[in-house]
Order: C-alpha cells, then structure tokens, then sequence
C-alpha cells in the first residue's frame, strides 16, 4: 500500500451525457444522470455488473438478488438509484428472487454510450469501466469493488483450517477478475486470482476489508 501511495492523485472524471435520448418515459419520471464519476456510482456500477442484466432490446435494465437480500434492495439499492437517477423503484418479488426492472432509452444509453457497458450476455464481456479506472481514487475503487462483492460475493470460514476466514467472488470474466485483483492490489491487500476467482484469506486481509 505505501508502494502505490503515488498512485492515487484523485483525478476528477466528468461524463459526458450529450449522446443520451430520452423517450416519454424517461421525460415523465425527469430521470437524471450523474456528471461526473463518484463513489457512490462507481458502487451502483459494481451491483449492475454482479447482479444487473442491460438488454437492448426494448432498452430493459435490471437487478435482481436473492430473496434473502429483500432488506438490502430496499433499504439501500433503492434509495441509492434515487439520489443516483432519481428513480423510484417498484420491488419486483418472484419465487427465489428479489428485484426490481425499467425499460428506459435514456438508462440504456448512459450504461452502454456513457459508461461503455456491454449488453447482453455478460459472460467474458464485461471489465472495469476505464471511467473508474482513470479516477485513481481510492474512495472510488473500493466502493466499486464493495457493489461487486455485494452482489457476487461471499464470507466463510476455511474448513481445513480452523477459525481461518476468507472472502471470495467468482464472475465469469478473465478481464474483470484481472483488473479487480490489480485494484485490490493497489489499495493493499494480497488478493489470490484465478481465472475467475479472486479469494482474500486470513484474518488480517479480512480486518484491512471490514475498516475499509
């Protein structure tokens, strides 16, 4: 961490929304967009890739979790794409899941032209948007990383070891997975990296995870 201390000079990242198009929808709900990079989008950005589905057809976006996560979708997803987007959200629940979706052009324009967010298929197509990336911000890096283990990650206890923690998300995308471990590895810590993996193990990498 004292290595990469130069590292981070906090660049300020503005976005550039003149390519967004707004249908009625999104004329009647007065949605918005974020103007420049920021931790909390950089978070929402984060939960999007874990759990969020961007289709082009009818310009659909989602993000949906487990139904366990119930208290967690409406005590801070919600309430963060409203400040965000200012989108109210109606609470979508199904029989395993928990969710909510909007057909909007405007949504789907600062995802994919903004933001440069694949559509479709996530599988070996999504990475860290170079938006983040160049803020060199740590407040920025870690609250992406925290959106995507939110969302696809996990705690546990190490069964062969005993009391020997850890902390793992698996996302199949050898480009994210890469450019997460060099994020982790920038911020301090000593992430494992596989192919699709990335494992912090040990109580002291869970301590230097939980404070920050």
């Amino acid at each position: 961490e004292e290595e990469n201390h130069k590292f981070f000079t906090n660049e300020r990242i503005n976005l550039d929304s003149s390519s967004i198009i707004f249908n009625s929808w999104d004329k009647k709900k007065n949605i918005k967009f974020p103007k420049e990079m920021t931790p909390e989008l950089a978070e929402e950005i984060g939960v999007h890739l874990g759990d969020g589905c961007l289709s082009f057809n009818k310009k659909y976006f989602s993000v949906k979790t487990n139904k366990k996560e119930r208290d967690y979708m409406l005590n801070f997803i919600f309430p963060l794409y409203k400040r965000l987007y200012n989108l109210d959200l109606k609470l979508m629940e199904l029989e395993s899941v928990v969710g909510f979706e909007i057909y909007s052009q405007a949504f789907f324009d600062f995802k994919n032209k903004v933001l440069k967010i694949p559509y479709g298929n996530k599988v070996e197509k999504i990475y860290v948007p170079e938006e983040i990336l160049q803020t060199k911000n740590k407040e920025i890096y870690r609250a992406f990383i925290r959106g995507l283990f939110d969302t696809d990650g996990c705690a546990g206890v190490s069964r062969t070891k005993k009391d020997y923690p850890f902390l793992t998300f698996t996302i199949k995308s050898e480009k994210l997975i890469r450019e997460v471990g060099e994020m982790l590895n920038k911020l301090g810590f000593i992430p494992y990296v596989g192919k699709w993996m990335i494992t912090l193990n040990g109580n002291l990498m869970v301590a230097k995870w939980l404070k920050e």
